[in-house]
C-alpha cells in the first residue's frame, strides 16, 4: 500500500519537474537569443560608423587654377582639330584614314640655336603655327606641318642636343564614317522636311482662297491658324537641321585638313653646367616633404590620437554593457535553474 502512494507520489512530481526544466532551458535559450541580438546590433552600429569614417574623407575638389590648366590642355589643337569627338571602337580598315603627332623635348647647351629652328620654321609658309612662345631658358612652340614633310622636320628636331622625339598615330577612320552617316541621315530629314513644309504652304494658299469664297469664318479660322502653327514648327525643324548638317559639315572638313598635315609640339630648355634650378627644386622638394611630415606627425598626436581615445572609450561602453546584461541573464539563469 504504502509502495503504491510512492510511486503515485513520483508520478505527480515528474510532469512538474519536466515543466521547470522546460522553463529552464527556454529562459536560456531566450537570453542567448538576446545577447545574439544585442551583439549584432552594436556590430552593425560599428560598422556604419566606419563606413560614415571612410565615406567622410573625399578628394579635395579641383581648384580653379588646375580647371584652367585642363582646359588649356584641351584647346591645344583647336586647329586642324575636328569639333567631333572621336570614338575607340573598332571598325575595319582602322589604318585607312589616321592623324599623326610628335612631341620633341630637348634640355641643351645650344639653347639660342636650337630655338633658332623654330623660328625659321615659323616663317616657312607651308609650317602653320598655332603658338610659339620664348623665354630666357625656355622655348615652345606648337604647329602643323604637310605630312609629306613630316619626316624632314622630325629628322631636324633630331639632330638637336639632348633631343627626344615621340611619335603617335591615331585612327580617324570610324569619326569619318559617323559624320558621314549622320551628315547623310540629316540630308534626307531636311529633304523631307521642305518637301512638308512646300505642301503645307500650298495648302495654306488654297485655304485662304476657300475662306474668302466661304461663309463659315468660324471653320475657316481654325483651319488657318493650325495650318500656320505647322508650318512654323516645320520652318523651324528645317532650321534646326540645317544648323546641324552644317557643323557637321564643317567637322568633316576640320578632320579632312587634320588629316593631311602632322602635328608638332615641341619645348627646349637650357641645360646648365651647374643646373641651380633643379638645386633650388631639391631644396625646395626637402623642405616641402619635412612640412608634410612634421604636419603628419602633429596630426598623429593630436587629432588620431583624440579618434583613438574616442574609439577605445566607446567601445568599452559596448563591452561593459554587454557585460552587464550578461551577468543580468546568468543570475536570471541561476534562479530559474534553483527553482
Amino acid at each position: 500500500m504504502e509502495d503504491t502512494t510512492e510511486a503515485s507520489a513520483g508520478l505527480s512530481k515528474k510532469p512538474a519537474d519536466v515543466l521547470k526544466r522546460n522553463i529552464k532551458w527556454f529562459i536560456i535559450i531566450v537570453g542567448i537569443v538576446f545577447a545574439l541580438l544585442l551583439f549584432t546590433i552594436l556590430l552593425a552600429s560599428l560598422n556604419n560608423a566606419r563606413g560614415l569614417s571612410v565615406s567622410s574623407v573625399s578628394s579635395p575638389p579641383m581648384s580653379s587654377s588646375n580647371r584652367g590648366k585642363m582646359s588649356d590642355g584641351a584647346r591645344m589643337g583647336e586647329a586642324y582639330a575636328p569639333s567631333y569627338i572621336g570614338s575607340y571602337e573598332y571598325v575595319p580598315n582602322l589604318e585607312q584614314y589616321e592623324t599623326s603627332d610628335y612631341t620633341v623635348t630637348a634640355r641643351t647647351r645650344a639653347f639660342e640655336a636650337a630655338c633658332e629652328k623654330i623660328i625659321v620654321y615659323k616663317s616657312d609658309t607651308q609650317i602653320h603655327f598655332k603658338s610659339f612662345s620664348e623665354q630666357q631658358n625656355q622655348c615652345s612652340a606648337f604647329f602643323f606641318v604637310p605630312n609629306d614633310r613630316a619626316n624632314q622636320i622630325a629628322d631636324d628636331l633630331q639632330t638637336i642636343s639632348g633631343a627626344e622625339v615621340t611619335r603617335t598615330v591615331t585612327s580617324v577612320t570610324r569619326d569619318r564614317e559617323i559624320l558621314k552617316s549622320e551628315s547623310e541621315m540629316i540630308t534626307e530629314q531636311l529633304r523631307i522636311v521642305e518637301q512638308t513644309l512646300a505642301d503645307a504652304e500650298r495648302q495654306y494658299s488654297e485655304i485662304t482662297q476657300l475662306a474668302q469664297a466661304s461663309n463659315n469664318a468660324s471653320a475657316l479660322s481654325e483651319a488657318i491658324t493650325n495650318k500656320l502653327t505647322m508650318i512654323e514648327m516645320l520652318n523651324q525643324k528645317r532650321i534646326d537641321l540645317t544648323a546641324r548638317l552644317g557643323m557637321i559639315n564643317r567637322s568633316a572638313a576640320e578632320l579632312n585638313e587634320r588629316i593631311n598635315v602632322t602635328a608638332f609640339t615641341v619645348t627646349i630648355t637650357r641645360s646648365f653646367v651647374l643646373d641651380t634650378n633643379r638645386t633650388t627644386l631639391e631644396w625646395e622638394g626637402a623642405w616641402r616633404e619635412l612640412r608634410e611630415q612634421w604636419t603628419s606627425v602633429l596630426i598623429g598626436l593630436s587629432a588620431y590620437l583624440g579618434i583613438f581615445v574616442i574609439r577605445t572609450i566607446q567601445y568599452a561602453v559596448y563591452a561593459l554593457i554587454i557585460i552587464v546584461i550578461a551577468r543580468f541573464v546568468w543570475k536570471i539563469a541561476q534562479k530559474v535553474w534553483k527553482l
